[in-house]
């Protein structure tokens, strides 16, 4: 009963003057941004979007990509189940997030977010309706001290290791080359956000630098969540000396101590010694030089050569684009049509329904269920779990989908769910198999009609 209260005592701070006199009567959203007002470039702001509806959720609301000038934006995991009361009625609701880190100083605009979902009329689902949030705004500053800064990014602490695959050399030969691997590793920061590692060579030492490995460890409940930055670069020594390898520096912005500091890795040093290929030879007794041919213009020489090869390769070419010209077109066609059929299939998003139970999230379980039924065309075409259980004559299939509407949608809720996500994929597997055996028996030339239908 305290719930309620507290719900309606939200719900009247959040209404405008004159709205009392009003009830609604159609879905609403409501946005916030935690904290409000000003803030430090690099913290955190998360934006919550609470959307409510007069009965229940039958498809949940799509959390569309949030592009933000200045700012990176993504969604943050996870949904929660809110009630509220609105003139003495229950209306249900979940709450979505998205975590906001500014990125460079002023005023930053959060655009209108759109929302569409289905939801319960008369025990039916509505048609796809859609909520658009209203656009806030809040304000970053740059720390002070930070302005020194080329890349800004912050984070509690960063690290600097490196290794070197398989082993660092103790001594190289002009021609030698080995790997080094240098990982860099911050708190709660999105890898997309961390700045590029510069791992260069002086001259005589020639660098080459695989594209970044991105990767995030989420840790316990109440941990950090570690993301790292790998780079992998493989030296090759050109010639014999001593080279030196620049040390490897990172400034950031230390939320822990408000400050900017550095991290570091030294600068390294490696020997490189002659081979034989750099040794001195002794010098052989000069050959007599016989009388030369009458040289060829470079032009004819290469001609008399490689004619056979360059008539074969000509027409190699000509063919290649003749083929290509030729069945190119339809061919790219048609393999862009048959992934396009599959990625839109009853089969596959069958399979992502029941790949969405094994996780144990009914929430997630439910959508994928009602993408299903919106592709599954059979004997009755039942496009609802209710239609599709009585086309299968089965009961318990109903008796499960009120199971699962109570859990997500109703007042009360439930705590664990993955039993009856996963008794809920179950039964739907086995009605959507007897359906499509009715439909296979009906369509059979000569098949007689399914007795006591």
């Amino acid at each position: 009963m305290k719930l309620h209260v507290l719900g309606a005592v939200v719900c009247a701070l959040f209404l405008v003057p004159g709205a009392a006199a009003q009830t609604p009567t159609t879905p609403f959203v409501r946005a916030s941004l935690d904290p409000a007002g000003e803030v430090t470039v690099g913290v955190k702001v998360e934006l919550a979007l609470e959307v409510y509806v007069p009965t229940w959720f039958t498809g949940p609301p799509t959390l569309p990509p949030l592009d933000i000038d200045g700012a990176f934006a993504e969604p943050l995991s996870g949904t929660t189940h809110v009630i509220d009361s609105v003139k003495g009625e229950t209306w249900s609701g979940v709450r979505y997030t998205y975590a906001i880190t500014p990125q460079t100083s002023g005023t930053i605009q959060v655009p209108p977010v759109a929302l569409t979902f289905t939801y319960a009329i008369d025990a039916k689902p509505s048609p796809p309706f859609t909520v658009t949030s209203k656009a806030l705004t809040f304000t970053a500053h740059m720390p002070p001290g930070a302005e020194s800064l080329d890349y800004f990014f912050s984070t509690t602490t960063l690290h600097l290791s490196e290794r070197y695959d398989p082993h660092r050399p103790a001594t190289l030969s002009a021609g030698d080359a080995f790997t080094r691997v240098v990982t860099m590793s911050a708190e709660d920061v999105n890898g997309l956000m961390l700045p590029p590692l510069e791992l260069t060579a002086p001259d005589g030492v020639r660098v080459s630098v695989d594209p970044p490995a991105l990767s995030t460890a989420r840790g316990d409940t109440g941990d950090a969540t570690v993301t790292t930055r790998t780079a992998r670069a493989t030296y090759i020594a050109d010639r014999p000396g001593t080279y030196t390898l620049p040390e490897v520096d990172v400034p950031y912005w230390s939320t822990s101590a408000n400050a900017v500091r550095t991290a570091k890795l030294p600068a390294v040093t490696i020997e490189v010694s002659a081979t034989a290929a750099f040794s001195e030879e002794i010098a052989l007794p000069p050959e007599p030089t016989p009388a030369p041919p009458p040289p060829l213009h470079p032009w004819a020489a290469f001609a008399r050569r490689w004619w056979r090869v360059i008539l074969v390769g000509a027409a190699l070419v000509w063919l290649a684009w003749r083929l290509t010209r030729r069945f190119g077109p339809p061919l790219a066609a048609a393999i862009a049509a048959r992934r396009a059929r599959h990625a839109e299939s009853e089969s596959r998003y069958f399979g992502l329904a029941q790949r969405a139970s094994r996780s144990g999230d009914l929430s997630r379980t439910h959508a994928a269920v009602m993408a299903w039924l919106a592709r599954f065309d059979a004997l009755e075409h039942p496009r609802t779990v209710a239609t599709l259980g009585a086309t299968a004559r089965m009961d318990g299939l109903i008796t499960i989908s009120d199971q699962v509407n109570a859990a997500l949608f109703g007042p009360a809720g439930r705590g664990d769910t993955s039993r009856l996500a996963r008794d809920y994929a179950a039964a739907l597997d086995r009605a959507r198999t007897a359906v499509l055996e009715r439909e296979r028996m009906v369509r059979r030339p000569g098949a007689l009609s399914p007795l006591n239908p």
